[in-house]
């Protein structure tokens, strides 16, 4: 326990980040709930920063370009069919070696 008691402020910090493998039972309970505070105040910015990504990437199309779409997925659709469920299916076979 001495060695934690001169350990240097740098290194208690990096204990208590969210990203940290240091072991919960090794640690003093008012560090596991820094970490825990941390950890939560780091997820809550990655998901403000996701929906302001989604804000950004929100597309308007008018009636023109709606239509100029709609008719590149039905060519698709029509031409290319078998090549797109090919590619879904390698798609879930990628996921599936994931898990």
């Amino acid at each position: 326990m001495k060695w934690k008691a001169s350990e240097s402020p740098s290194k208690k910090a990096k204990r208590c980040s969210p990203s940290s493998r240091a072991p919960l039972m090794h640690m003093s309970p008012k560090s596991q709930l820094k970490r825990k505070s941390n950890a939560k105040i780091k997820r809550d910015s990655a998901v403000r920063k996701l929906k302001e990504y989604e804000m950004d990437m929100d597309i308007s199309l008018n009636n023109e370009q709606d239509e100029e779409m709609s008719e590149v997925v039905a060519t698709i659709d029509s031409k290319f069919s078998d090549e797109l469920a090919k590619l879904f299916e390698g798609g879930m076979i990628m996921e599936s070696g994931r898990e």
